[in-house]
């Protein structure tokens, strides 16, 4: 750890076991119905995605991207799944909220977050 937070190494070894979760998760597929072959669910799984609008949204206050925060949240419900050795995530909600940052931006408001609440069945076909 680092005097100012985790060090290169530690956010370098971070990066590399997210990119390998969200490698391995990309397998597993989320569907907003029910799918058509013998399954047993394992749990329900529910995940928040988010985006600020990077750093340009958060200094001039534009907001995030819906688009981005819904990929979050997807991204997240497969990895989830796939932790739990599922190969679907069925009848996946996602619900969108606004949300008002933190800090105030250079034009004296505060940055829009689009939050996207995720949920769904993580089943593992038979």
């Amino acid at each position: 750890m680092g005097i100012f937070g985790p060090s290169k190494e530690e956010l370098a070894a971070k990066k590399a076991e997210t990119d390998r979760l969200l490698a391995d998760a990309q397998k597993v597929k989320v569907t907003t119905g029910d799918i058509k072959q013998d399954y047993e669910i394992l749990k329900i799984v529910f995940q928040l995605g988010s985006d600020e609008g990077g750093a340009l949204g958060k200094l001039f206050g534009t907001g995030g991207s819906p688009s981005a925060a819904f990929d979050a949240a997807e991204a997240q419900l497969k990895i989830e799944a796939h932790k739990l050795g599922c190969d679907y995530v069925i009848n996946a909600v996602f619900n969108q909220r606004i949300a008002v940052g933190g800090a105030k931006t250079l034009t004296g408001g505060y940055n829009q977050v689009i939050e996207v609440f995720s949920y769904g069945t993580a089943v593992k076909i038979k």
